[in-house]
């Protein structure tokens, strides 16, 4: 989870703000004061809130990227990466066959069974369910996200699951 953090903001993110003692409280003021650059004063309870808010979300994007990235298995039954390069080879990939009508068939690495034959329909087939896998990801994180900036209470933030 979220490299970077504090013990103290790792707590914060997994157990809320209730769990918190007066030394754990003042731990974290202090450490928010001197990430955002602001005195221990000016960390108030609504401060608190959208710095857990912050943490969050941040951790949300982490899920989602960390999603997408282990990739997904096709209606096939085998397992493709979609890590950056995989994501660009495999929209190369798609327009390549779409454009050369003579290639019918491709060699696809696959995470379970290596390198497999994959007709131009088979290949559209699993590319349309990459597509799928990422896009479903991305709506569920800006779901997700929503419902942390729009709660108002820690008990809420600390609710929203991935």
């Amino acid at each position: 989870m979220q490299i970077g953090l504090t013990t103290i903001e790792m707590k914060l993110l997994e157990h809320g703000i209730k769990s918190f003692s007066t030394k754990d409280m003042n731990d974290l003021v202090s450490v928010i004061a001197n990430k955002e650059s602001k005195s221990f004063i000016e960390v108030t309870s609504d401060y608190l809130l959208d710095y857990h808010k912050k943490l969050k979300i941040n951790w949300l994007t982490e899920m989602s990227d960390e999603t997408v990235m282990n990739g997904f298995e096709s209606s096939n039954g085998h397992i493709y990466r979609t890590e950056g390069g995989d994501q660009f080879r495999m929209l190369a990939t798609m327009v390549v066959m779409m454009i050369n009508q003579n290639l019918t068939s491709i060699n696809w690495k696959t995470e379970d069974a290596g390198y497999l034959p994959l007709s131009k329909e088979e290949f559209t087939t699993v590319f349309l369910e990459g597509f799928q896998h990422a896009h479903s990801t991305l709506e569920k994180y800006n779901t997700l996200k929503s419902n942390v900036e729009n709660a108002t209470t820690d008990d809420e933030i600390l609710s929203i699951t991935w």
